[in-house]
């Protein structure tokens, strides 16, 4: 083991241990240095190298957290194929020049379909709940809402929109029977109805606390909106007001007045953000990393959701923040990409990662007459 002094560029001299010079080196010979971060990353044990193909060839060592870039460099020890200097890739994009958005976590159940229905010639007036029918078609579906645009039902030519729900066939263009009251050619349709299921922009209304919001994302967990049975997460914006359990949703965008589900809990507690960036590319459940923000810098960030393809739902809390543009979101957060011929090889533990500090690796340390004494200075970069 060989003492080395390093006498940086300031009046502040940097402490480094654990130094070790292998060899015999004569008076005035140079020693090239590489610094590195003290500690080494992690990879995942008991995992396997990646083969990710391309061209040129890259694979990828799985590796939690590693807050690493596109072209930052690492020094591999303990392996039988990876050793040596490797330069980081990976997909690499910036955030927008926009705001986080706060959003929430609205549970619901029995999220169903709405149907909308354009009739005329309308005679008698059906009831919410009632069973229509058409006349040929044979399809059917429960009455929710009526609107009446023209005319009357006494006079025989009342017109407007039937608003259905739990719709089983398809309507044609025919007469409608009414099967709850029993009457036959109550209006007339001339083509099937429009479903409408709840989709990001549309806004929603509780029914007993009248509490708003806009939807960002719907995320279905079971069941589905045509069978009555949807069960799920609205993830929600702008939200004033609290929602009260059990109480009806109704997505005020479409129809006022009518539930498309039940609410199960208020969504007040449940805050996340979403973060804007264009063309992300990223999948609920991927990782990633955001570096050079105020607030929302992290090395390992999991995707609770993409409502689309510029937008991103991560557990954060939301704190506010309009980003510049310049900020890094880098993936995939939990894997070290880099260029190489791909071998298969078992990670066992062993191994260390380290990661090379940039503009470090040409550091000349000559040796100064005395022997086990070497001085050289560090560059501004690395102070």
């Amino acid at each position: 083991m060989s003492e080395i002094e390093i006498q940086p560029n300031s009046d502040n001299p940097i402490e480094l241990t654990n130094l070790k010079v292998d060899g015999t080196l004569d008076n005035g010979a140079t020693v090239k240095m590489t610094l590195v971060k003290q500690s080494p990353l992690t990879p995942d044990t008991d995992s396997v190298v990646e083969d990710l193909g391309g061209t040129p060839n890259e694979v990828a060592i799985p590796s939690d957290g590693h807050g690493l870039v596109n072209n930052d460099q690492i020094y591999i020890t303990g392996m039988e194929n990876y050793n040596g200097v490797q330069t980081i890739k990976g997909t690499q994009k910036t955030l927008d020049n926009a705001a986080a958005v706060a959003v929430h976590q609205l549970e619901f159940s029995v999220g169903k379909s709405l149907y909308e229905l354009a009739y005329t010639a309308g005679s008698e007036e059906p009831a919410v709940g009632d069973e229509l029918e058409g006349a040929t078609s044979g399809a059917k579906a429960n009455v929710a809402k009526v609107v009446l645009d023209s005319g009357t039902w006494g006079g025989g030519d009342a017109a407007g929109t039937f608003w259905l729900e739990s719709q089983s066939g398809t309507f044609q263009s025919e007469n409608l029977n009414n099967n709850t009251k029993s009457t036959n050619d109550m209006a007339t349709i001339s083509s099937d109805s429009t479903k409408h299921n709840p989709e990001a922009g549309d806004n929603i209304k509780g029914g007993t606390s009248e509490a708003t919001a806009t939807i960002e994302m719907v995320d279905i967990q079971t069941g589905s909106f045509e069978e009555d049975n949807a069960t799920g997460y609205l993830w929600i914006k702008n939200q004033t007001g609290s929602f009260s359990p059990d109480e009806g949703i109704r997505n005020t965008t479409v129809v006022s007045g009518v539930d498309i589900a039940t609410a199960s809990g208020d969504s007040t507690a449940n805050q996340r953000t979403d973060i804007p960036c264009t063309a992300h590319g990223l999948s609920d459940g991927d990782y990633f990393a955001i570096k050079g923000s105020v607030n929302y810098d992290n090395a390992n960030i999991e995707v609770l959701g993409t409502p689309d393809s510029d937008h991103i739902i991560i557990e954060t809390d939301y704190v506010a923040e309009t980003f510049t543009g310049n900020e890094i979101l880098y993936y995939p957060a939990n894997k070290l990409v880099f260029e190489l011929t791909y071998t298969a090889e078992q990670l066992t533990g062993d191994e260390e990662i380290y990661v090379i500090l940039p503009n470090a690796t040409e550091i000349s340390m000559t040796h100064g007459g005395a022997d086990g004494h070497y001085s050289g200075t560090l560059p501004d970069t690395v102070k």
